[in-house]
């Protein structure tokens, strides 16, 4: 018998109810939440840093036999390991090795790579943590799959609550439900963090908001704890079956997390930089790498020469990034040949004898390859930008190309970047317009954004703005590549900027000014173009008039001055505002609390010693005197007929009178042009006609009504009444 649903697909029967395309299989809807290049061996960590055989053999092993051990005896097991170390120590080399071993042996649940530089906001932020570690735990095993794809089915709005619910739903509960049920071997393996320090703050209120209580801006510590203590309280339920390793450097946030005192039984920690000496292994690195470079440019046995590697392991004091700089600048064409490159790395001077700091070497390895472009100033300005602009819209290696490049048919990025390949991931030519820049290691942005480490090199925050805004402004004015700014350079012709540095701009902040053709769509197409940038907002409303306030550059009297001045109507509010807003009103009522103060003071000291030697006669006499100027002053104040109202506020007239007694031609009149129409027919005013008026520099709203008389006109006797109650 034929079936009615052959061939037939998207249906599912539920209590005999069909139900047609269904919504999509639970495990799905997670796998849209994940941040798949935080994932070990995700395509974009392919270029990651991996341990060099045989080195961070101990580490490795260490933390691997921790992984596997059985510890179920012990009172108080511990499932959270921190390994920590500062910037370029190898922990993410160690981290990326470690979970490599794991996923080759079955013992690997889930990773985490974490990275402030990458173009995928999710390794970015913390809102994609839990799930890609429950998506990763639900590939482990079958009945962990099914667990976490009924709880995500249950509970569909999860993927909205916070870490801590999402942890719970996602995680714990299944594997409650695993354990409990479950007659296959017990789970175990571990999940690994890596630079976890690197998670910046999610926000999620608009903290620049101009309103009366702005919410706080969250910090990146606020964030990085809030995954701590999700993993903490995960690693103390009874059914979480695997260790937790998390790597990061040692900022506050961690040290006091991790702080024995505060929490003794749950964590150990692992300091690369103290308890493992890394002398040996990043000599072993050099070793093989020289080797291969030797090989490849048949130099003699006797190269590199005696003592060369020695010297560069005392460089680079523990710092695994040094030694990966150094061969990167043997592997990236650089200009210098190889024998002469490495007799200049050699005698780089650095103040070394008298400082202690162990990144005092690979800053100067820094600031040699930087020094190494034709113009190492502009190719610092480039860099910055590529942060700047790391993950937006405007991302590719060709994009950022062609807002920079003063000549557009230039290659100026080559020219530029050309020999900064070991610092700096450049996609091949062909790729540059799907793929973005990239660093090798966070400590190079580090390095360029600390004046006492780049020195000469070092630019200020607000001129690497201006370099960024001055590319754009090129872009608005001639109209070039990049598709959020298509078609704004057909309204400009011309485009400027100015730059007032603060405190002496409006708000005391810097600011830089964008000068446009002043056409609406001109300026509508600059401001759709500049919105799409980071992190560019319209302002709100009096939002500048408030940073001055904030800032003291304006006391609330200017800024009542200032809006009277933008609502000003007539000469005389002009006028009065502008005294305002140059601080005329300031000052009196700075003079009033002078002399207020001087007239307390008066009489504090007469009470604490009286009229005699140390006070002179008639200072209570000056005192009155003061206090009784003072009161004179704000009675005159207050006594001048509201006229500061009046002026602010206007004043209304309503002209009343009996028909054809010339209402309209007065107020004609006072309008100088045809304001009413006029004619010897009585009841010709049927209604209100109002207008404003500039009489003597005071605002007027004149009023023209309907003539007050008998009628019997039912459109006439409604304009009477009106004209009653104008």
């Amino acid at each position: 018998m034929t079936s009615n649903f052959n061939n037939a697909h998207n249906f599912r029967i539920d209590n005999n109810i069909v139900n047609v395309n269904p919504s999509a299989d639970p495990l799905t809807k997670l796998e849209a939440r994940i941040a798949a290049g935080a994932i070990h061996d995700s395509a974009e960590r392919c270029d990651a840093p991996k341990c060099h055989p045989e080195t961070r053999v101990a580490v490795q092993d260490n933390l691997y036999r921790w992984i596997v051990e059985d510890d179920r005896e012990l009172d108080q097991p511990k499932k959270i390991v921190w390994m920590t170390g500062p910037a370029g120590t190898g922990k993410t080399a160690v981290m990326g090795s470690l979970a490599g071993r794991c996923a080759a042996n079955g013992v690997l649940g889930a990773t985490f790579f974490f990275a402030s530089w990458s173009a995928s906001i999710g390794r970015r932020r913390k809102t994609d943590f839990v799930t890609t570690i429950a998506y990763q735990l639900a590939q482990h095993r079958d009945d962990l799959k099914n667990a976490i794809s009924t709880a995500m089915e249950k509970n569909p709005a999860v993927l909205k609550k916070n870490l801590h619910v999402q942890m719970e739903t996602l995680v714990l509960a299944p594997l409650r439900e695993v354990a409990r049920q479950s007659e296959e071997p017990e789970l175990r393996g571990a999940i690994i963090v890596d630079g976890l320090d690197e998670c910046e703050a999610e926000q999620y209120h608009d903290t620049s908001s101009a309103g009366p209580r702005p919410t706080p801006t969250r910090t990146n510590a606020q964030d990085q704890r809030e995954i701590l203590e999700v993993l903490q309280a995960a690693s103390l339920d009874p059914c979480f079956p695997f260790r937790i390793l998390i790597a990061s450097r040692p900022e506050r946030v961690f040290r006091e997390f991790f702080d024995p005192k505060r929490n003794p039984t749950f964590s150990q920690k692992l300091d690369l930089n103290v308890e493992h000496n890394a002398d040996a292994d990043i000599t072993l690195f050099l070793e093989a790498q020289f080797d291969l470079i030797r090989d490849r440019y048949n130099f003699p046995p006797s190269w590199p020469p005696p003592g060369t590697i020695q010297t560069l392991v005392e460089n680079a004091s523990g710092q695994f990034i040094y030694a990966a700089t150094v061969i990167r600048l043997f592997d990236t064409g650089h200009r210098e040949p190889p024998m002469a490159l490495l007799e200049a790395i050699l005698k780089m001077e650095t103040t070394r004898k008298t400082s202690s700091n162990p990144l005092e070497q690979l800053d100067a390895l820094y600031m040699h390859i930087l020094e190494s472009s034709p113009d190492p100033p502009l190719s610092v300005r480039w860099i910055h930008t590529i942060s700047m602009l790391s993950g937006y819209t405007i991302g590719s290696a060709f994009d950022i190309n062609m807002l920079l490049q003063t000549d557009r048919e230039s290659n100026e990025a080559e020219h530029l970047l050309g020999t900064l390949h070991s610092l700096i991931q450049i996609p091949p030519h062909s790729d540059q317009t799907t793929t973005p820049y990239g660093f090798y290691h966070k400590s190079l942005l580090d390095f360029l954004q600390d004046p006492g480490r780049c020195g000469k090199l070092y630019v200020e925050e607000i001129e690497r703005c201006v370099f960024m805004w001055d590319a754009f402004v090129r872009e608005i004015s001639e109209n070039r590549h990049l598709g959020s700014f298509s078609g704004v350079g057909s309204y400009t012709q011309r485009a400027g900027r100015r730059l007032m540095t603060g405190p002496k701009s409006f708000t005391s902040e810097d600011v830089v000014e964008l000068h446009v053709h002043s056409g609406r769509a001109v300026i509508s197409a600059a401001l759709s173009a500049l919105s799409k940038l980071p992190p560019l907002r319209p302002a709100e409303p009096g939002e500048f008039t408030r940073r001055a306030y904030l800032n003291g550059r304006l006391d609330m009297t200017q800024v009542e001055g200032l809006k009277d001045l933008i609502d000003a109507e007539t000469e005389g509010q002009r006028k009065v505002a502008v005294r305002a807003a140059e601080g005329v009103t300031k000052q009196k009522f700075d003079e009033l609390r002078a002399g207020i103060v001087s007239a307390l003071a008066k009489v504090e000291a007469l009470i604490d010693f009286g009229e005699g030697e140390e006070i002179e006669e008639g200072v209570y006499k000056d005192a009155k005197s003061s206090v009784q100027k003072v009161l004179d002053t704000i009675q005159g104040y207050l006594n001048d007929h509201r006229r500061g109202e009046l002026l602010r506020s206007g004043i209304r007239l309503a002209i009343f009178g009996p028909p054809n007694a010339g209402k309209s031609s007065l107020l004609k009149f006072l309008a100088q042009r045809e304001a009413a129409i006029v004619t010897p027919i009585p009841g010709t005013t049927r209604d209100i006609l109002e207008l404003s008026l500039d009489i003597g520099g005071l605002p007027v709203v004149i009023a023209d009504t309907a003539g007050l008389r008998k009628t019997e006109d039912v459109v006439e006797k409604i304009g009477i009444k009106r004209a009653r109650k104008a």
